[in-house]
């Protein structure tokens, strides 16, 4: 990424405010998110001094910002494996391993330059805004994806993420033995200690609220299938909430879910978006996708299933 840099001299005059509010007023053609993902890597200073989003500028404050300016994404060939294709969308099935967008460690070979080679290779002349991508997936996450086509497509499906119409299920293997069904719920915010890990915070104005309802498929022993819907879809939620309940996802390192008992043939974590609900922005009717589990963790759940009967 390039960086370009801002400085500021603050009037005089102003009035104490929030210096994320103040530069989203001051930087143009920059939004919310831009701003939010500068204070996470600690590029904003004040008076020489790294300063945290509630900072409250005042009067001759003298503020230095570094922004990152993301290059242009390139039309890369990576093969795309779609399920639906109608004139205004298109139902991905992402494997595990592949970023949907560029970020820390993944500027090249991310979903959104596939998608974008595509688009351009079946003749979309004007690419919609975010290259069409409606809701996002963790790079080691496996499962269905939206992509719209045009820019009414996009805003008519953002819209039902938004608004939570969009009924979504995910398949999980959990670390530990849960019973039933349960609901999950939290503030959900970044993490204080490592800004690349989320956590549940008991103050509401330090995270999201969030909502995973649980059901348990299939007891393994140490582990636990179980199917999930989200009411919410915060950043990391699932992985997050079963963390905080004490059954990390299986295979997942950032969140204490791998170790030496994870089967080395298992591509990314135990973390499948299964099946989704939503209604098509033309026709008005629902539509319904569903994937199953990749090859790798069919694999894993009969070593297990067979480890058992062994037991």
């Amino acid at each position: 990424m390039n960086n370009k840099h801002y400085s500021f001299i603050v009037d005089k005059n102003q009035k104490p405010l929030r210096i994320d509010k103040f530069l989203l007023n001051s930087i143009s053609n920059t939004t919310r998110n831009k701003i939010k993902n500068t204070f996470y890597t600690e590029k904003i200073f004040v008076n020489n001094f790294l300063v945290k989003k509630n900072y409250r500028v005042k009067p001759l404050d003298v503020i230095s910002v570094m922004m990152d300016s993301p290059k242009e994404i390139l039309l890369e060939d990576i093969s795309l494996n779609i399920i639906y294709e109608d004139d205004v969308l298109v139902v991905i099935n992402k494997p595990s391993g592949l970023a949907v967008h560029p970020g820390y460690g993944n500027y090249k070979a991310t979903l959104l330059h596939a998608i974008k080679y595509y688009l351009n290779k079946i003749g979309i002349v004007k690419i919609p805004e975010r290259i069409g991508l409606v809701h996002r997936l963790d790079k080691e996450t496996s499962g269905l994806l939206l992509i719209a086509k045009n820019d009414f497509s996009l805003q008519h499906l953002t819209y039902q993420f938004f608004t939570r119409s969009v009924y979504r299920r995910y398949l999980a293997l959990v670390w530990g033995n849960l019973e039933g069904y349960g609901t999950i719920k939290g503030n959900i915010g970044r993490s204080l200690i490592d800004r690349k890990r989320m956590e549940i915070f008991s103050d509401a104005t330090s995270g999201k609220h969030s909502v995973t309802h649980y059901k348990v498929l299939e007891k393994l022993n140490i582990v636990t299938l179980v199917s999930c819907r989200i009411d919410t879809g915060r950043t990391h939620q699932i992985r997050t909430h079963f963390t905080n309940l004490g059954n990390p996802i299986f295979n997942d390192p950032m969140y204490g879910g791998r170790n030496k008992n994870c089967l080395s043939i298992l591509q990314g974590q135990f973390l499948h978006a299964q099946s989704f609900i939503f209604i098509h922005p033309i026709t008005g009717k629902p539509m319904h996708f569903e994937v199953p589990l990749s090859k790798d963790m069919y694999e894993v759940l009969e070593i297990l299933r067979n480890s058992i009967i062994q037991r």
